[in-house]
């Protein structure tokens, strides 16, 4: 049987911040950057392609939806970086 004062012991220990919880908390925000630059890459990439078959151009909307995307990330990277300085 647990006494009172063990169980209150346990509940006080498992509300403090264990160091990696602190630092995971930190840069969660940050974990998500490299997906979120590649999907945007991609997606610009996928939309290019869909823009081309449709029109029939060759490349034109891929090249600029590639572009549109590493833009996209890029802007996504900063203000995320300066937003948590």
């Amino acid at each position: 049987m647990i006494s009172m004062e063990n169980k209150n012991a346990k509940d006080d220990s498992e509300n403090e911040d264990s160091p990696l919880s602190r630092v995971l908390t930190g840069i969660q925000p940050f974990l998500w950057l490299g997906w979120v630059f590649v999907c945007s890459i991609c997606l610009g990439i996928l939309l290019g392609w869909w823009l081309d078959k449709k029109f029939g151009t060759k490349q034109v909307f891929t090249l600029i939806g590639g572009l549109l995307g590493i833009t996209a990330g890029f802007v996504h990277f900063f203000k995320t970086v300066w937003k948590k300085k």
